[in-house]
């Protein structure tokens, strides 16, 4: 059977980040964003891990597979997409164009299907509600599947799933500069959702459960990546890595002790790091943290049920990872429902102080799933999925209009990139 796995997506724009929903990236309207945007737009570009999975699979059914970007000059028996918030009506003009057009089955996944599975019966002839990857255990065959909305369940083990299939991309196009080096960049997870409870969080939506492979599966993707498509560089997408402290040491002895030549990064918190667990991390070819600093107001955070690091752990993490060269990428939220002017530039300023290699300021999102959506639905003000990117506001704020929200996210962008003290602490590591 031929399939096209259909996207809708534009440069700039990352679909497998924000719990799958997209984020795009827009600092502001000044000279200074507009270069930043600009710059992302063109150093960045990394696939939707999910399409990969969905690939392997469907190949192991010895299905023809192909993916289509924006076009619907294909012939296929059935598409299969993805739907996200940022490209929620682009998407949907593009499915209808797809059902006037062509003779096809159209079959949508992912977790803003999982959330409003009733939205996209117009466009789909089936709505798949749950873990694509779970698809053939429940069918053998796709012809047997019934239209309408469709549970088809959660995974219960990552090990069972086959590699991804990046020859589905040109994958020699993937990047991250200059957060890697050695492109192009891989994607791999070696675990599923979070055992956090934070209200935000769009990773456990929909009631996902965490799951975590083993080190052995994770080591053999790698050895596959690197023999198959010769690449050497990865990002975990774990959306918190190593919460077993013993599997992230397992994971680099035994990165070590097969001589990989790798570099890697990953996504976690600051209290799952110490000194010796990052001196044994850099050694088998870490070279990049991604982390939720989110906000100065630890208060705040803990009402929205985060449980924050201690600001002198944060720090000392921080500057340690500094001194070693590994770069740094932290995240803010702005507008978070209690935020005041005096807290956001509280946390403008600590970010400057924290003085990472790479900075994220985004407006707080309720996105659809999270335990924030429900809390503020009575608030949410804008209807259209559109605008759900984290650059807009979308809900009544105590405090902010939504222009006065992106004047102060697009200040702390470009007060924290256009300092000689960002330069003169970062230019080394940036440059390694």
């Amino acid at each position: 059977m031929n399939i096209t796995i259909l996207e809708c997506i534009r440069p700039g724009e990352q679909k497998d980040f924000n719990g799958g929903y997209g984020t795009s990236f827009n600092p502001g309207q000044n000279l200074g964003a507009r270069t930043l945007k600009y710059l992302r737009a063109r150093l960045e570009y990394l696939p939707v891990l999910s399409y990969a999975y969905l690939s392997s699979i469907l190949k192991e059914k010895n299905h023809q597979v192909e993916y289509i970007n924006n076009s619907i000059d294909f012939k296929a028996d059935i598409v299969f997409h993805k739907p996200s918030l940022i490209n929620y009506n682009r998407e949907r003009e593009l499915l209808k164009l797809v059902k006037s057009k062509q003779s096809v089955k159209v079959i949508l996944f992912g977790p803003l299907v999982n959330a409003f599975p009733n939205l996209f019966l117009e466009v789909a002839d089936i709505v798949l509600v749950g873990d694509i990857e779970n698809l053939f255990k429940l069918y053998d065959s796709l012809n047997d599947i019934e239209t309408g909305i469709v549970e088809i369940g959660r995974l219960d083990n990552l090990d069972d799933l086959p590699f991804p299939d990046w020859s589905l991309y040109d994958y020699l196009a993937f990047k991250q500069y200059p957060l890697f080096k050695r492109g192009p960049t891989l994607m791999i997870q070696g675990s599923r959702s979070c055992p956090y409870k934070c209200v935000y969080c769009p990773y456990i939506a929909n009631n996902q459960k965490y799951l975590a492979r083993s080190t052995a599966n994770v080591i053999s993707e790698i050895k596959h990546n690197q023999i198959k498509y010769g690449v050497n560089s990865f990002l975990f997408r774990d959306p918190v890595f190593g919460l077993n402290r013993k599997w992230v040491k397992q994971l680099c002895e035994e990165i070590i002790k097969e001589g990989m030549d790798v570099e890697w990064g990953c996504e976690t918190r600051f209290d799952l790091l110490d000194e010796e667990l990052i001196l044994l991390m850099i050694k088998s070819g870490f070279c990049l943290l991604k982390v939720g600093v989110e906000s100065y107001d630890h208060v705040q955070l803990k009402y929205l049920e985060r449980v924050p690091p201690s600001i002198e752990h944060q720090e000392r993490i921080v500057n340690f990872l500094m001194e070693k060269k590994v770069k740094v990428s932290a995240f803010y939220v702005l507008g978070l429902p209690d935020d005041t002017e005096a807290s956001i530039l509280k946390t403008i300023k600590y970010s400057q102080k924290l003085n990472t290699a790479f900075s994220n300021f985004t407006i707080c999102t309720p996105l659809p799933g999270t335990k924030l959506y429900d809390d503020l639905k009575s608030d949410i003000v804008v209807k259209d999925f559109e605008y759900y990117n984290n650059y807009n506001l979308v809900y009544k704020h105590k405090v902010f209009s939504a222009h006065k929200l992106q004047s102060f996210q697009s200040k702390a962008f470009t007060s924290y990139y256009f300092r000689i003290s960002y330069w003169i602490a970062n230019l080394k590591i940036l440059l390694s």
